[in-house]
């Protein structure tokens, strides 16, 4: 009987501690299993933060970029002052990368989501030129033409710094200048352009050696039109002549001649403000056109041939290219800027062909149907025709679009709450988004 009852005890001993091993194996699964549960919980609960902070950040990308047709910077509170919007904080910074483009860069944070977009937009304004040379059909530029910018607001360009950038032939003062095609551009040697040289679409910038830009050469995804205003209509007055040694003087008003001739030697001033419109526009050996626009601005209309002779000059005198605005309306006549030329203002030959010569020096804006610039020619763009010194833009358009790179102090910290992270001692402090764009406006001046 001992002998059996040891027996009995031992397999219930055995059964025991296979139990024990089974119950143990489960529990290690069993917390193993749990593990796995909350590292896939914990990795979904991050997806979706990441998707909801992306999410944020593209939405105050776009709400800064709507900005700034308020006259905005683009800057939408800060990170240490983030906007409070639904479960998560976000701010824009703006910086401006030219006359009219904007990088913007928005940090949105959604519970453990950290999302850094970048955006650059380009403000659209009413301008009277968005382009220093802008022609329908195909532009040549000759050996050493020089296409470059400057701000008016700072003086005139001879008074302005010049810099010779790296690569470039020639100094230049601002690198805002935007040569514009809807063909082909095609540059000889030496060519200086400070901005971009844009082709049309499915065109391309043909260049020659040491062809120098700063910008960009990536052809257009649209093409572009060359809108100028109505001639105006007015009384016709006939033939105007300015003869003798004595200078002649056309005081400011609105006047309609047939024809306006400069005999040999003459002078003939031209006063602003004033609205000329000529049926045709001639200039003899030594004669002298000065456009003064000192008291006020001058448009001429000229609606039929032209012609500049080689040994005339022609001068205008106006604190900026908005001030002097030249239109050619003729689809027939040929326009060949042949004279000695020191010209502040735009000229717009939507319909017909434009020949620049060396002698000329224009400090504003050029567009026609085609454009030749001769060989040493110098167009130096006058970014005031962009707009006026506070003017809003009336729309932007988005040109490039990417992730960023975090904040360096959020890239290297504990993913906390957004709250905890920044610092933020109270939620109910902090600016919504309808406050942070009052603030941005109020910042701006307006």
């Amino acid at each position: 009987m001992r002998i059996v009852a040891r027996s009995v005890s031992c397999r219930r001993g055995s059964a025991l501690l296979t139990t024990l091993v089974l119950l143990t194996t489960l529990l290690v699964m069993t917390v193993a299993f749990a593990s796995v549960g909350v590292r896939w919980t914990d990795e979904q609960t991050a997806g979706v933060d990441d998707a909801r902070s992306f999410a944020l950040a593209e939405g105050g990308a776009y709400e800064a970029a709507h900005s700034l047709m308020q006259g905005t910077s683009g800057d939408l509170a800060s990170q240490g002052d983030p906007v409070r919007h639904g479960e998560g904080l976000f701010w824009v910074e703006g910086e401006d990368i030219g006359p009219l483009r904007v990088r913007l860069r928005s940090t949105g944070l959604v519970g453990k989501g950290r999302t850094t977009v970048e955006m650059v937009v380009e403000k659209r304004y009413d301008s009277i030129a968005r382009f220093a040379l802008f022609s329908d059909e195909p532009m040549l530029l000759g050996s050493n033409t020089l296409v470059d910018s400057f701000d008016p607001t700072f003086g005139a360009y001879g008074a302005q710094t010049q810099v010779k950038p790296p690569g470039s032939s020639q100094p230049m003062v601002d690198q805002n200048a935007i040569v514009m095609c809807n063909s082909d551009i095609l540059a000889a040697s030496q060519v200086v352009i400070g901005g971009d040289s844009v082709a049309g679409p499915g065109h391309s910038t043909i260049t020659s050696s040491n062809f120098s830009v700063s910008g960009s050469t990536d052809p257009s995804k649209e093409e572009f039109t060359n809108e100028i205003p109505d001639t105006p209509v007015l009384p016709n007055l006939g033939t105007y002549v300015a003869s003798g040694s004595n200078e002649r003087v056309i005081t400011a008003g609105s006047y309609h001649y047939s024809s306006l001739k400069i005999n040999n030697q003459a002078e003939l001033r031209v006063e602003g403000p004033m609205t000329l419109v000529l049926d045709s526009l001639e200039t003899s050996p030594g004669s002298v056109l000065t456009l003064d626009a000192t008291n006020g601005p001058i448009e001429l209309f000229v609606t039929g041939p032209v012609l500049l002779d080689n040994n005339s000059d022609v001068f205008s005198t106006a604190d900026s290219a908005r001030d002097v605005l030249i239109y050619f309306t003729s689809e027939e006549d040929d326009i060949v800027l042949d004279s000695n030329a020191s010209f502040v203002g735009a000229i717009f030959a939507p319909y017909t062909s434009v020949k620049v010569s060396s002698n000329w020096e224009i400090f504003g804006a050029l567009g026609a149907k085609a454009i030749a610039m001769d060989s040493n020619s110098q167009l130096h763009f006058d970014e005031s025709l962009l707009r006026l010194p506070g003017e809003k833009p009336i729309g932007v358009q988005r040109i490039w679009w990417g992730g960023g790179g975090l904040p360096e102090a959020l890239a290297a910290g504990e993913r906390t709450s957004p709250q905890r992270q920044l610092g933020i001692a109270d939620l109910d402090d902090l600016p919504t988004l309808d406050e942070a764009i009052e603030q941005a406006i109020t910042d701006a001046g307006f």
